[in-house]
């Protein structure tokens, strides 16, 4: 079977090259012939040539006519999901202007997933091409221009995320940028973590930062690296943690450690920008998750980790 309706699909596919004329001039004679002759083995070998004849200029109308109602079950399908704007409304909190193309997560249209605009303003933004819902609160935006959002300088790459109030999330910096103490470069990725409130996530123009470990050196106690990314608490730049490669972990006191490292400090501390003194840090070694206090610091001084 698969093998006559592979023969009926190419038969179908050259006739619709230009093959149809030919199959035609074959099939209404030999058809015509197989009515009007006499004999019942001539008008049935006649009616076999024009059946055979006629299979493919068959398919090429059932596969015409497939492909036409797939088209328009396609068509109704982002209907049902897509929709432009007459005029400016407020749709699903966003306060859109006329000609914003929409695209919902559901028939009921009652969550946005998408929206594409021409040159629009929204959430505080200017020179918007799309916006793109990646959570609840949390929509990346597509611009045109350089611009400044919650005064953090971002670059037109695609890279901008806002909250549903138009609030920073994060971007690629499209200049240096002073945060308590440290100088961020352009193109360095600059992201709020969303698992870990409070805390500023940091990553180099390639999705890595891979430089020196970036702990204010603490006086050469730390060595290692290069870290991957590393991520700053928002209240005073103090460093809440680091991931670095399994192959070139971060040392301290001897111990590698690899994975997410984490800062740990006494919570009076805070406030104490890059100078705050860690207790300890944590992180993968090599019998699996450590703690290695700070050089100085009791063992017994160390809170224990959240389970």
């Amino acid at each position: 079977m698969q093998v006559i309706e592979n023969m009926l699909v190419w038969g179908a596919l050259w006739a619709l090259e230009g093959g149809w004329v030919a199959l035609l001039v074959l099939a209404l004679p030999a058809a015509a012939l197989a009515v009007l002759l006499p004999g019942r083995w001539v008008r049935g070998g006649l009616a076999a040539v024009a059946l055979a004849a006629a299979a493919p200029l068959l398919t090429l109308l059932w596969l015409l006519a497939a492909e036409s109602l797939e088209s328009r079950s396609a068509a109704a399908e982002r209907e049902a999901f897509e929709a432009t704007l007459d005029a400016p409304a407020v749709v699903d909190g966003l306060a859109l202007p006329a000609g914003a193309r929409l695209r919902w997560d559901d028939r009921a249209r009652t969550r946005l997933s998408g929206v594409t605009l021409e040159d629009g303003a929204v959430l505080g933004l200017r020179a918007v091409r799309f916006l793109l819902r990646e959570s609840d609160d949390l929509w990346q935006a597509g611009v045109d221009a350089a611009q400044e959002v919650d005064s953090w300088p971002c670059d037109d790459d695609g890279h901008l995320w806002v909250d549903g109030r138009g609030r920073f999330q994060g971007c690629t910096l499209s200049r240096a940028h002073a945060f308590h103490g440290w100088t961020l470069p352009a193109g360095a990725q600059v992201m709020r973590r969303r698992l870990d409130q409070g805390e500023l996530s940091v990553a180099g123009p390639s999705g890595a930062w891979d430089g020196p470990t970036p702990a204010g050196d603490a006086g050469g106690v730390l060595s290692g690296g290069p870290v991957v990314h590393f991520a700053l608490h928002e209240s005073d730049g103090s460093m809440s943690g680091a991931s670095f490669r399994e192959e070139s972990p971060l040392l301290l006191g001897g111990v590698a450690l690899h994975g997410w490292v984490r800062w740990v400090y006494d919570p009076a501390t805070e406030g104490m920008g890059r100078a705050r003194p860690p207790l300890a840090l944590r992180g993968d070694g090599a019998q699996g998750r450590v703690t290695v206090p700070w050089p100085g610091v009791s063992g017994a001084a160390v809170p224990a980790a959240r389970p």
